[in-house]
């Protein structure tokens, strides 16, 4: 499975951003959810970032270092393959 994602480092903590369309926003449940999923095949934290309006949503301080210093059209957002077995995670740059 592929997914648009950036990895990033804040504080010594590597983290995810992901990609999402806005409906997975919509409800908590469903972006925590989404969350947990990528948490288990990316093995780090992960915040979601809406494909339209590029809100965050995720841990607190890493939510809170993207809106403060990375908008989300300066992202260079990379296609990633997520490996089928949780935790090992494959990486594929696509451009």
């Amino acid at each position: 499975m592929w997914i648009r994602c950036i990895k990033l480092q804040e504080q010594g903590v590597d983290f995810f951003v992901a990609l999402v369309k806005e409906d997975v926003l919509d409800a908590s449940s469903d972006a925590n959810q989404a969350i947990a999923w990528f948490e288990k095949f990316l093995d780090a934290p992960v915040v979601l970032c809406g494909d339209l309006s590029g809100k965050y949503f995720g841990r607190k301080d890493l939510v809170a270092f993207l809106v403060r210093a990375v908008h989300p059209s300066r992202i260079k957002w990379g296609s990633h393959e997520l490996s089928p077995s949780p935790g090992a995670y494959q990486r594929r740059m696509v451009q």
